[in-house]
């Protein structure tokens, strides 16, 4: 769904407890609860749309799943946090491995480019 939107220049939906849940929800049999109203109903029927898996029954499982979503996007942060810097290394890593590919199988190029590149991170 990511890559769709992204491809698409369509917004892609930010990582909230909101967004958590209706994942959540969208593996579980409907049931006779207040319904999801707008952002939220969106998100569920997209969320739908991809959907291909058994659904299974989540009556009675509402605070744990609050309480897990809480926990996901707490996890979540915390990885960004304390691995923001190790993703951005990555990412000129690769970035400059995809530009320069044909001249990578020159070892002085590549010594050369990784120096310059360890000064710029």
């Amino acid at each position: 769904m990511v890559l769709h939107k992204y491809r698409n220049n369509q917004e892609i939906p930010e990582i909230t407890e909101d967004t958590i849940s209706m994942c959540m929800k969208t593996l579980m049999k409907t049931s006779s609860g207040q319904k999801p109203k707008g952002n939220n109903a969106i998100l569920l029927e997209e969320f739908r749309i991809l959907n291909t898996f058994y659904l299974e029954d989540g009556s009675n499982l509402s605070s744990i799943l609050d309480y897990y979503a809480t926990t996901m996007i707490t996890a979540i942060e915390n990885n960004i946090k304390m691995r923001f810097f190790d993703y951005v290394k990555r990412f000129v890593n690769s970035y400059f491995k995809h530009l320069y590919q044909d001249q990578m199988e020159n070892k002085e190029f590549k010594k050369q480019l990784y120096r310059e590149i360890n000064l710029v991170k």
